[in-house]
């Protein structure tokens, strides 16, 4: 789950204005190839690939593959990132999920938890500073749908898992960024 949202935000903000035109579409083509190919990883036979492909994906970028590539490899590196700290959330919580008070045992992980989980681990690193509270909760509640994918939960009983996840992930985080005492 990559929220290309989020991806042009952050990249974007590293831009003036005017060179977002030309850089966006090499950010784009980063996130959205390491997203679509998940099994590989960045080396000379992919970058000729990639190179290949940016005069398709282009649009009106005027920068050429050796300007583009740098701004793709990045937002490659940051989505691949992402899908690590998701693996590393979903093994740990894969086998922790089942503990808690708010896990129903007619629902199971992969379906229906994985999405909250995440969708937790994600909140918490686009709001570092912020501290969970109910009106963060209600803030949250209208992404719930866009990330929820298959899960069977509602956004009542996904924000637990997701309020957990927030937790694990501030524990990682260096001091108490959003200073509630965790």
């Amino acid at each position: 789950m990559v929220d290309p949202t989020g991806e042009e935000t952050f990249w974007r903000g590293r831009h003036k204005a005017d060179e977002w035109n030309d850089y966006g579409p090499a950010y784009k083509y980063g996130w959205e190839s390491r997203s679509q190919i998940r099994d590989r990883q960045w080396d000379d036979r992919l970058e000729n690939e990639l190179k290949d492909g940016w005069e398709k994906v282009k649009g009106s970028s005027t920068l050429a593959w050796d300007k583009a590539r740098t701004a793709t490899r990045n937002a490659w590196d940051r989505t691949d990132n992402t899908f690590r700290t998701y693996e590393t959330t979903d093994r740990s919580w894969r086998d922790q999920y089942k503990t808690r008070d708010y896990a129903d045992k007619n629902l199971d992980y992969e379906r229906d938890y994985r999405s909250a989980y995440r969708y937790g681990t994600y909140l918490r690193h686009q709001n570092p500073k912020r501290t969970w509270d109910a009106n963060m909760e209600n803030e949250f509640a209208s992404g719930w749908d866009r990330a929820k994918g298959d899960s069977r939960l509602t956004w009542e009983r996904a924000k637990l898992a997701a309020k957990d996840a927030w937790h694990a992930a501030e524990r990682k985080l260096p001091g108490d960024a959003d200073r509630d005492g965790r």
